[in-house]
């Protein structure tokens, strides 16, 4: 402890401006040191104040300080923190101080929901992350920076394209529809934090078990990701710039078949097939790579300016960011800038009033999203362009510049998220708060297609403009009243309030043809009114809730969390619109038990338990009821009418999907906490999924929204961290691991879910009892049919043909039929995993983190698509059946047949290994950067996402999809680029 305090010391000089001294007449100089009562050792970087004004100084790196005080009586203020303040009169010139050590105040806080509470006396299962973590990774959405840091926290960057959002599971899937965390920013409950620029954010904690996360009720089955933005502090106002240039680089990509193997492939094909094949001799010698064509580094850059500071009476803190990434794919780029304003204003001694702000704008432009899967199959005998620069005519897929030229979508965002708050200390120990929060979003998106001809197959006659105009509001008003009372061994925290909540959503959309080549001409009113539409459609949803949450801590060791939370919300029938969520919790500090006390290498053991129940209410505003639509006509008085009928039927007893979760939990610190240990075992069972469950036709009805099933997770996990300074030498390591075993205990029916489709319009998962979520599901093969004699001796389908696909007959009935198709592997991963190393030594700095997953499936859907001579393969492909090559891998090239049946030849192994960021920085020294009036200065260099190992033979294992119906399927993603970045930081 003593060790980390000396290096919080260090940190903190660094953190502070030197004060000018004011000289004042009939004054006198004041010096001396200031040390800790415990080690005697100096403190860096104390304020030294003149009581009741600003004027003050701090302690150098010896601890020595001095200053000019007016004569009289005069006292001065000392504070550090982690230590008591203390007030001294200054009736001397040599003053040499000790500050005692606040042992409550050097407890870390962790932030939950709605409150804070120190680590110690947490019960529930919580992992923090803070601003130092956040930022070592150049980053454009700070969820990006929880992978491989945080246990029981999936994170997958399934898409690289610019401003795309990761997509984060917490302990497993546990819903057959929206699986996403809450995000909470500042108290306000947002969808997403696509709008927050990393460099505001404070800290970041992750809820997962109910204990912590049944305070959010309906909204927190799905873990709650909390995120806390930084604050003005008291003191002087401080400048600091934030920013790195990178270059991004799709190095990682399969491995194409060239020119001359695409060509003896497509001849053998169309060999097999009976074509014609003479106008592949005219191409013959060409090798054009099409990933190099579409892939090209792409530059990635952020800068922030932000200033803090604030007195007794006001704070405040104020950034902007200017974020920029171009995509490594023509047409895909992504701005953002954020401006960002927290304030805190003492209108009296118990008022105080608040604001959290935040103002972004952005705009994404998103690439074709065919070109990736057309640049993987196209032919490296066709070029992109002729010697007159004009569009090679491709015969299938198209030409994929052509694609990247002509599509024109972007999506342009403006977004105002915060909130204002009241605060009021009230007498006995009771504070209340009241606070409204907004979100309000605007979200224009454009779709513009020119009128243009490359070849039969890729043209347009008409260019066509679509546009649409969205409108999100979130409206929060929060009511907490809080008691807080210590007596003797005792200590109670009690909590109570209510919460309103209140979204709209509206969409205006409309399209015409004929609208001119020109971005500055992309208005409806400049195109053809022949052909075109308009819709507009809106909806409206509330919930209204109530809260209470009671902490009690006898002795500092015997724990106690219970809560409630009751949410009424309209997205529900009459009969089930409450919902109710409680949870309780236990905590036991064994460490403090006199019979452990003594153990000087144990610093810290505390057991936990939990069990709560929490909610989902992600569905449409309106599922309960039922739906009309425009269809099909009637005859009424000898006359046709156009008919209405009722498309979904409504559920008044639909009613809220609902998880309960059991967590089991160990921390323990070993050797003065530089080994610190975290355990969890958690079981949580989802019931009453909410699912549209399809009605026989002849009932007259689509669907009807219902509750069915049940889903479990399961699992352990476990974190180690390893701190430790040895003179100006520190170093830390730290893994973590999480185990998810996730099951489809119940459905409402026999008939199982169907899901991902792929190509042909099938689908390759199912949802049923017994299997993980979205399992794969189709034929096991047994490599290819290599001998006539070894096809009549095995079933197969009709027509097969030696060097086809060998289908295994599972069910035995010595046939090849529907009935074979099994259980192939999930998507879902059985362990994800992640370890980070650091040193720091005489200002230079290193880190390095890996992250990973094993046990995951992969679905090679792009692999599967292709069903023509002109889409080329992958070089490993090229080990295909011929009579002189029987004992091949890959069956023989054809188009025809039933070689492209769902099956595990398209299954592959997803587990990898990560390593996600590399930094090495250099922090000057303070002395020298004050002579340019320069508090702290620091340059790094980074890279992300350097290299995988993995199997699999796609752009990335990283495959997922938001729906977890359709996860592990590949069907031609963006590929994730490796990112190399300089940056600096400065504060003055």
């Amino acid at each position: 402890m003593r060790k980390f305090r000396r290096l919080l010391q260090v940190g903190m000089a660094l953190a502070f401006l030197l004060v000018s001294q004011i000289s004042l007449a009939q004054s006198m100089l004041v010096q001396g040191t200031v040390t800790g009562d415990l080690d005697g050792e100096p403190i860096i970087g104390a304020n030294i104040v003149i009581s009741g004004t600003t004027q003050g100084t701090i302690t150098d790196y010896e601890g020595n300080y001095q200053i000019e005080v007016p004569n009289g009586e005069t006292y001065l203020e000392i504070s550090y923190i982690g230590f008591k303040n203390q007030k001294v009169l200054a009736n001397a010139s040599q003053i040499d101080i000790i500050l005692e050590e606040d042992v409550q105040n050097l407890e870390e806080l962790v932030v939950i929901g709605y409150g804070v509470v120190k680590k110690s006396d947490l019960t529930g299962a919580v992992s923090s992350m803070k601003a130092e973590e956040i930022t070592q990774m150049p980053v454009q959405n700070a969820g990006e920076a929880l992978q491989g840091r945080v246990t029981g926290v999936q994170v997958t960057t399934a898409n690289g394209s610019p401003g795309a959002a990761p997509v984060i599971r917490v302990r497993g899937v546990a819903s057959t529809g929206d699986s996403n965390p809450l995000y909470v920013v500042d108290g306000m409950i947002v969808n997403d934090i696509n709008w927050l620029s990393p460099s505001d954010i404070e800290s970041m904690e992750v809820l997962k078990d109910a204990s912590a996360t049944a305070i959010y009720g309906a909204r927190g089955a799905n873990g709650v990701v909390m995120i806390s933005t930084k604050k003005g502090e008291k003191g002087k106002a401080t400048i600091t710039y934030d920013g790195y240039v990178g270059v991004q680089s799709a190095y990682e990509r399969p491995k194409m078949a060239n020119g001359d193997q695409y060509y003896q492939f497509a001849t053998d094909l169309m060999a097999n097939d009976g074509q014609d094949y003479d106008w592949i001799h005219d191409a013959k010698g060409t090798n054009f790579n099409w990933l190099d064509q579409m892939l090209t580094p792409a530059l990635m850059q952020s800068h922030t300016v932000s200033a803090m500071g604030g007195n007794d009476k006001a704070t405040y803190n104020l950034s902007l960011n200017a974020f920029n990434q171009d995509g490594v794919m023509e047409g895909s780029e992504f701005n953002r800038l954020t401006l960002r304003f927290n304030n805190t204003f003492k209108i009296t001694d118990r008022i105080t009033f608040g604001n959290n702000v935040s103002l972004s704008t952005f705009r994404r432009d998103e690439a074709h999203p065919d070109a990736i899967s057309q640049a993987y199959k196209s032919s490296p005998l066709e070029a992109a362009y002729l010697e007159d620069g004009s569009f090679v005519p491709h015969y299938v897929g198209g030409n994929p510049s052509a694609s990247a030229h002509y599509f024109n979508k972007f999506r342009e965002s403006r977004r105002i998220v915060g909130n204002f708050y009241l605060n009021f200390e009230l007498p006995k120990n009771f504070n209340f708060k009241t606070s409204l929060g907004i979100d309000y979003n605007t979200l224009n998106i454009t779709d513009y297609t020119p009128e243009y001809r490359v070849s039969d197959i890729q043209n347009e006659q008409r260019s066509l403009l679509w546009i649409a105009r969205e409108q999100h509001f979130m409206g929060l008003w929060e009511n907490i009243l809080t008691w807080n009372k210590d007596f003797g061994k005792h200590s109670l925290n009690a909590m109570g309030g209510m919460t309103a909540q209140l979204n709209q959503f509206n969409r205006l959309n409309g399209q015409r043809y004929d609208v001119p080549w020109d971005e500055n001409l992309w208005y409806l009113n400049m195109g053809s009114t022949e052909g075109q539409s308009v819709q507009h459609t809106g909806s409206e949803s509330a919930v209204l809730s109530g809260l209470a949450r009671v902490n009690y801590t006898y002795d500092s060791k015997y724990l106690l969390t219970v809560s409630m939370r009751a949410d009424a919300s309209s997205r529900f029938g009459i009969n089930n619109r409450v919902g109710y969520f409680p949870s309780a919790a236990l905590g036991w500090n064994i460490s403090r038990e006199p019979f452990l006390q003594s153990q000087d290498w144990l610093s810290e053991l505390k057991l936990r338990a939990s069990v709560g129940r929490t909610g989902n209410d992600r569905i449409g505003d309106y599922e309960h009821l039922a739906t009309m639509v425009y269809g099909g006509d009637y005859i009424f008085n000898n006359q046709i009418h156009s008919g209405i009928f009722k498309d979904v039927l409504e559920n008044p007893d639909l009613k809220w999907e609902t998880s309960t979760q059991y967590d089991f939990g160990v921390n323990a610190g070993f050797l003065d906490d530089r080994l610190q240990v975290e355990m969890d075992y958690y079981l949580r069972y989802t019931n009453d999924l909410l699912l549209a469950t399809p009605i026989l036709s002849q009932n007259g009805f689509a669907s009807v929204i219902t509750n069915i099933g049940e889903i479990s997770n399961q699992g352990f996990e476990f974190s180690a961290d390893w701190k430790e300074t040895v003179n100006d030498f520190s170093y830390s390591f730290g893994v973590n691991a999480t185990t998810i075993k996730n099951e489809v205990r119940r459905l409402g029916s026999d008939d199982p879910i169907l899901g991902g489709g792929v190509y042909g319009g099938n689908q390759a998962t199912r949802t049923e009892v017994g299997l993980p979520i979205g399992a794969f599901y189709g034929y096991k093969t047994d490599g290819v049919y290599s001998t006539q004699e070894e096809l009549d001796n095995n079933p197969s389908f009709p027509n097969a043909q030696v060097g086809d696909v060998k289908y295994l007959d599972t069910n035995g009935d010595g046939e090849i039929t529907e009935d074979d198709k099994t259980y192939l592997g999930s998507p879902l991963p059985s362990l994800i995993y992640g370890f980070h190393l650091g040193f720091d030594y005489k200002g230079w700095d290193f880190g390095m983190v890996f992250q990973g997953t094993y046990g995951n499936k992969i679905y090679n859907g792009k692999e599967q698509a292709r069903n023509d001579a002109f889409f080329n393969i992958e070089e490993r492909m090229m080990d295909y059946w011929t009579e002189d090559n029987p004992n091949a891998a890959y069956p023989r090239p054809t188009a025809q047949g039933r070689n492209l049946e769902v099956s595990d030849r398209f299954i592959e192994d997803g587990s990898y290994l990560r390593l996600s960021s590399v930094t090495l920085g250099y922090t000057f020294d303070q002395e020298w950067t004050r002579r340019f009036k320069v508090d702290r200065w620091r340059v790094y260099a980074s890279g992300n996402n350097l290299v995988t190992f993995s199997q699999y033979s796609g752009f990335t294992p990283d495959i997922t999809a938001a729906n977890p119906l359709n996860a592990g399927i590949d069907m031609g993603v963006y590929p994730i680029p490796a990112t190399f970045t300089v940056g600096t930081n400065i504060t003055f």
